[in-house]
């Protein structure tokens, strides 16, 4: 009984500042809609990026951006009169976090959100998503689904330039996934994309469809990473020629003169 009492104690103590910490995380909340847009430049909003973290997110052909998380609505409301002078139609926005779920991520490090980000050392990780926390950016490795998986890359990633990465919970509500959009045009190096081999086509994932087929191409406005399925046209279909047995042509002897007609008709009597 003693000896039970001792490991919950202790499980409580190792997780304490793990819950402390989802706990704190949870508050940031409060963004401001920027407003929708058909498509987005990074550089369209490299004016607002002094006033906070600028992210975006898909809906439908449709694009949706924000800027910032804060733990309280002053904050931002405060900026609403600048931006909407700017030309924005800014309003107060509530993350859903009463519809996200616990997630597990790898946190690697902490930037100032005014200030410029060193994106390329962040590549190292395959998937990067962010948690802003006021005027601080998390930039956080995942998520995972697979505890053994993230253990693995933890112990790589602190072998890679973060040794002070680690393990942590939070509401998938507060991530937002990191594109060229974000890093302000940023792009991972060709290098770092796994291309199939030749030969080879990517097989669909389990909840993905393969794209129907059609004859005359479909063409869209929206970019692919939104979720629009883009059909391609079908093959053309493929025809193998026959051999064809030539008639001969019988041989004519140019330097040989033509009687005339009379001449044919002596001879042939």
């Amino acid at each position: 009984m003693r000896k039970t009492a001792v490991l919950f104690v202790a499980l409580w103590l190792y997780a304490l500042p793990l819950l402390s910490q989802a706990v704190a995380d949870a508050e940031y909340v409060h963004t401001i809609h920027l407003g929708t847009f058909p498509e987005v430049m990074p550089r369209d909003f490299d004016q607002v990026r002094s006033l906070g973290f600028v992210y975006s997110q898909p809906v439908g052909r449709m694009v949706d951006v924000f800027l910032g998380g804060w733990d309280n609505e002053e904050a931002p409301r405060q900026l609403l009169p600048t931006l909407r002078n700017m030309g924005y139609s800014a309003s107060l926005r509530k993350l859903p976090v009463e519809q996200g779920r616990p997630v597990r991520v790898i946190q690697l490090g902490a930037e100032r959100v005014t200030g410029p980000i060193a994106w390329e050392k962040y590549f190292v990780a395959e998937r990067l998503n962010v948690l802003i926390a006021n005027d601080i950016v998390k930039v956080l490795a995942g998520p995972y689904d697979d505890e053994t998986k993230l253990r693995a890359d933890l112990a790589e990633l602190k072998k890679k330039g973060f040794p002070q990465a680690f393990a942590k919970t939070v509401n998938s509500a507060l991530l937002h996934a990191v594109t060229s959009f974000e890093t302000g045009g940023v792009k991972r190096p060709a290098f770092d994309i796994q291309l199939p081999k030749a030969g080879e086509r990517p097989a669909a994932s389990a909840n993905e469809a393969e794209p129907q087929t059609y004859d005359q191409p479909a063409t869209y406005d929206q970019p692919a990473a939104s979720g629009a399925v883009v059909p391609k046209s079908a093959a053309p279909a493929t025809y193998e020629s026959q051999p064809t047995d030539l008639v001969p042509v019988p041989e004519v002897r140019s330097n040989v003169k033509r009687s005339s007609a009379r001449h044919l008709q002596e001879t042939l009597k």
